[in-house]
């Protein structure tokens, strides 16, 4: 194996560097998606005939909904795929495959997986209105991100699902559950580990009204990463939540599913009581396979995993 790299020897911090790699690439993919958007809002002078900063933004990411897709997409896995892989290999230089847990899972952990997401999934839908109602300037402008959702045609919803759904389920997971969970955990344990990675993913997304609905999912797919110990549970239930927020953003929820939604937008109460028990039992069934995964393999896994 080649030489552990700075933050692997003795006396460094893996952690420490960890933390501070994934600050430098979503910080990195932030400036490289304002830098296109900034563009696009100079080239086009109809933008600036509104003062309106949520007019114009709302303007600017309905006409270049596509381009703007696909380099988002673009953006994921360059930074989050492959600067998190360079940084890693320069970084660490450690084995790649048991930190950021690229193993297949237990066969029932997918299922389990998906269990508990649709349990909690409309605790977080009721989280996330909630908490957007605190912050009325913030939901007006998330309202226009909304737009890049959309979409009419069978092309667009390729689209949409290849950027929205499929990449983040591949690049957000790699970078935050493989590297930064991954390396966090050999210094942390749970819970704590699951709640920093989960508070540091809904904060980097910059999506403050819905923050209370990302902080659920994000401790949630945590807390997978660690109970099945593999990367792509996680990037399933990823996959499903993202794909169930693009479908709610194509459909009037209210005159669609009136019977999960009240006139204020709020999930009803009844579903959020009805769906939580199979959260729980998804997530106690997980916690099952995790303890029989480590009796299974013994000590040596659970050192690679510490």
């Amino acid at each position: 194996m080649a030489e552990r790299g700075f933050w692997e020897r003795e006396g460094r911090s893996p952690v420490l560097g960890a933390f501070i790699a994934t600050t430098l690439i979503v910080a990195l993919y932030s400036l490289a998606g304002n830098i296109v958007f900034l563009a696009y809002m100079l080239g086009d002078m109809r933008g600036f005939a509104s003062s309106d900063w949520i007019q114009l933004r709302h303007g600017i990411l309905t006409r270049y909904r596509e381009p703007i897709l696909v380099m988002t997409m673009g953006f994921e896995f360059l930074f989050f795929g492959l600067g998190t892989f360079l940084l890693f290999r320069i970084w660490h230089g450690t084995s790649l495959r048991e930190r950021f847990r690229i193993s297949l899972p237990a066969p029932a952990a997918l299922p389990l997986a998906v269990l508990g997401a649709v349990g909690i999934f409309p605790l977080a839908l009721f989280a996330g209105e909630l908490f957007s109602r605190l912050f009325p300037f913030l939901r007006e402008l998330e309202g226009a991100n909304e737009n890049l959702a959309h979409a009419g045609s069978p092309g667009a919803w390729a689209l949409v699902v290849a950027a929205i759904c499929v990449t983040p389920a591949l690049c957000e997971e790699f970078l935050f559950r493989g590297y930064f969970q991954g390396t966090l955990s050999r210094g942390m344990g749970s819970p704590w580990s699951w709640i920093l990675t989960g508070g540091f993913f809904a904060l980097v997304h910059q999506n403050y009204f819905g923050l209370g609905a990302l902080l659920i999912i994000g401790i949630y797919l945590a807390y997978v990463f660690d109970a099945s110990g593999s990367i792509w549970p996680g990037s399933l239930v990823h996959f499903l939540y993202n794909g169930a927020i693009v479908v709610l953003a194509n459909l009037d929820e209210h005159a669609v599913l009136p019977w999960a939604f009240d006139g204020r937008g709020f999930v009803r109460l009844p579903i959020v009581a009805a769906a939580l028990p199979l959260g729980i039992a998804g997530v106690w069934s997980l916690a099952a396979i995790k303890r029989t995964r480590r009796i299974t393999a013994g000590p040596r896994a659970i050192e690679a995993e510490a």
